[in-house]
């Protein structure tokens, strides 16, 4: 059991969550989205935006997770040793990725889309 919870193996599973999380963000997108996206619309398309931001969203969170994962296999392979670090490491990432999903993506992704709208007001008015 020990060998499951030290830092190589540990890390090793913050890689696979962290590549899962990047191949949902490219690989999850529907035929109907794609269409939806390639449309052109007065004022520009939200569709694009939104999907965009949330793929962005995916992007950023998967690549922390593979950069941690990278880390802890390192330290791993350098002998660093603490005991229940290992646990304490997959209980943070459990309750990480249920936060994640349930709550941070989309408040992260209506920020972002917030940001957005306040940038393009703001190039209408330096356009105008």
């Amino acid at each position: 059991m020990n060998n499951l919870l030290d830092l190589n193996s540990v890390g090793l599973v913050y890689d696979g969550i962290g590549v899962s999380i990047l191949g949902y963000a490219f690989f999850s997108t529907k035929i109907s989205a794609f269409f939806l996206n390639s449309q052109t619309f007065y004022g520009g398309n939200a569709g694009v935006l939104e999907a965009g931001i949330e793929t962005r969203t995916d992007g950023i969170t998967g690549t922390a997770l593979l950069i941690v994962g990278f880390v802890l296999q390192w330290l791993g392979a350098n002998n660093y040793k603490w005991d229940a670090a290992g646990l304490f490491l997959l209980g943070f990432l459990a309750l990480f990725l249920l936060c994640y999903f349930l709550f941070f993506k989309k408040k992260a992704t209506k920020f972002q889309l917030r940001k957005a709208k306040e940038f393009e007001e703001k190039w209408k008015r330096d356009a105008s």
